[in-house]
């Protein structure tokens, strides 16, 4: 168990802390930041005793007081990251370790990705469905097809009717 976790969230143009475990408070990251730039560019987790960690990759870890820091991608843009601390039973993280939690990035990712997507899914529906309660279904048809609705007058003949009781009904 590591001694400290914190998640970090894209919010905007920076990286915030939205879960935190075991440590005060850690400051937010630009998005433009070494590190952001690091963790999209490896695609892996990041551990700070890495043998082919360059110094910037090394400090930026060491900012985070983390041995590990876990990349949550999607379409090879970082969207959050988890830093682990140190384990509690003073053991260090082994390659296998290091292969799980990579395996388990990339599923928090897929999961991230299809949420989203049904999350599209359901708000196009309901802009289908409004659209076509404000306008006939073959304008609506054709705006959601991307065509292109060209102005023109038309002669057009309304009929108001006021049916007694209908309220009722």
């Amino acid at each position: 168990h590591p001694e400290s976790i914190a998640i970090y969230g894209r919010a905007g143009e920076a990286f915030t802390p939205i879960f935190l475990r075991g440590q005060a408070l850690p400051p937010a990251f630009e998005a433009g930041s070494m590190l952001v730039q690091v963790l999209e560019a490896k695609g892996a987790p990041l551990f700070v005793r890495a043998r082919e960690l360059g110094p910037f990759e090394r400090a930026a870890l060491e900012t985070l007081g983390a041995e590990v820091v876990v990349p949550q991608l999607r379409e090879q843009q970082l969207m959050a990251f988890t830093c682990l601390g140190g384990m509690g039973s003073g053991d260090i993280y082994t390659p296998s370790d290091l292969a799980l939690l990579a395996a388990v990035s990339e599923r928090c990712a897929e999961v991230i990705a299809r949420i989203d997507l049904e999350t599209l899914a359901k708000e196009s529906q309901a802009m289908q469905s409004a659209l076509r309660r404000y306008v006939p279904g073959a304008v609506a048809d054709r705006v959601l097809a991307g065509d292109a609705l060209e102005p023109a007058e038309r002669e057009v003949t309304v009929l108001f009717v006021d049916i007694r009781g209908y309220s009722g009904f």
